[in-house]
């Protein structure tokens, strides 16, 4: 995520989602990157977009929706904040029994992330969507006492 554009794109659309936790669409955040003019993003990172946009045509055509997002706050600030800092991304198999989740640096280099300890280096999601539910849709709910219907 050298590019600026890209990047103030990837930050623009979390910061502005709807859902809970400033999730956004994989397909719709692919197809934004290749629609605008990006004077700065080279050839190399153009066609890795389009190969992306066709591995995730399945999803698409199947309706099955793949989140991103950054599941802790501070990442995102820090990746807001550093345009020098890495960026992990990760893929979340949707498997409440996995103990660890498999990250990738930019020059495709792996680690393994485990829920026990947040990384240091901020960490971009990308999972099936388990459902997005809209920020406003967020209702307090208070607890009942016990005995009481």
């Amino acid at each position: 995520m050298n590019n600026p554009e890209l990047r103030q794109l990837l930050l623009s659309q979390t910061c502005n989602s709807t859902y809970i936790e400033s999730k956004i669409d994989l397909n719709e955040f692919i197809s934004l990157s290749l629609s605008l003019d990006l004077a700065s993003l080279n050839s190399e990172m153009k066609t890795a977009l389009e190969d992306l946009l066709e591995q995730t045509q399945y999803f698409k055509e199947n309706s099955i929706p793949v989140d991103l997002y950054f599941p802790v706050d501070k990442h995102r600030k820090m990746f807001s904040e550093d345009l020098n800092v890495n960026l992990l991304v990760a893929y979340d198999p949707i498997y409440e029994n996995a103990k660890t989740v498999l990250a990738f640096y930019p020059n495709g280099s792996k680690v393994y992330l485990s829920s026990e300890k947040l990384p240091d280096t901020p960490t971009l999601i990308v999972t099936i969507s388990e459902g997005r539910f809209e920020k406003a849709l967020v209702i307090s709910v208070g607890t009942c006492d016990q005995g009481s219907t």
